[in-house]
């Protein structure tokens, strides 16, 4: 019998929608305690690849008939050979493709606002938690706090026909490496951060990168809209303020 397969996209609309399912994770234990999947519906099990080498049925204590399984594991390879075993026990089991490598690397660009005045798309990175933002009007866009992976900006912009005026980090990321001066560097615009930002925490030296300081109350256009930075409370562990935008057509 064959094993099915769910794409990162496939398990990322499972876990929005709320769908309950076990995530089989057939890593080494010290890799699921560093990281793993997780999502307040889904339950996870760790039970290593070897293990099912000695004993087929190593995940049968954790399973029953109506049990919905995702096996995963580094890249893909391991948990198809677990699925195989699975599915051949009469298990509801499908592999996820390239594994938490897959899962990692995973951009969901989701729609806030959409429209030709304002659009707005959260960009969201589950396995880390982290997001960013793409404000667009009138084909004119804007990328806030982006993520290191640049290359899902520049397709999303190219398939959605943007043109990005400017890229925009609203403070010192401590849970992420910022994509900003790549990415604006890539596109040829200016980059902007705030000036706290641009001296290193500890020496106090000037950051060795080249941005556009963001000024109180500072204006962008983008489109038919105008975006400005308003200072909020510091994020605690964040060196400077960070910066709220409001928007206005």
């Amino acid at each position: 019998m064959a094993f099915k397969t769910i794409t990162v996209e496939e398990l990322q609309d499972k876990m929005a929608n709320g769908d309950d399912f076990l995530v089989l994770d057939v890593r080494n234990p010290e890799d699921y305690e560093d990281w793993k999947i997780e999502g307040k519906t889904i339950r996870t099990v760790n039970i290593p690849y070897f293990d099912f080498l000695d004993d087929e049925k190593a995940a049968e204590p954790h399973l029953s008939e109506d049990t919905e399984v995702v096996v995963v594991c580094a890249k893909g390879g391991s948990s198809e050979m677990v699925a195989e075993m699975l599915v051949n026990q009469g298990y509801d089991v499908s592999s996820l493709n390239g594994g938490m490598q897959a899962w990692g690397n995973f951009y969901s660009f989701q729609p806030v606002a959409e429209s030709a005045e304002l659009s707005i798309y959260q960009v969201i990175r589950p396995a880390r938690g982290c997001l960013s933002y793409v404000i667009a009007s009138n084909n004119k866009a804007i990328i806030v706090d982006p993520l290191r992976h640049i290359d899902n900006y520049l397709q999303f912009v190219e398939k959605k026909g943007l043109k990005v005026v400017a890229v925009l980090d609203t403070h010192g990321h401590a849970d992420h490496i910022s994509g900003g001066p790549a990415l604006a560097e890539q596109l040829g615009v200016p980059y902007y951060l705030h000036p706290y930002d641009g001296i290193h925490p500890i020496d106090m030296l000037p950051a060795d990168l080249s941005y556009e300081m963001v000024k109180p109350n500072q204006e962008f256009t983008v489109g038919s809209v105008r975006i400005q930075a308003c200072t909020s409370p510091a994020i605690p562990s964040v060196t400077s303020p960070t910066w709220s935008m409001t928007a206005t057509s």
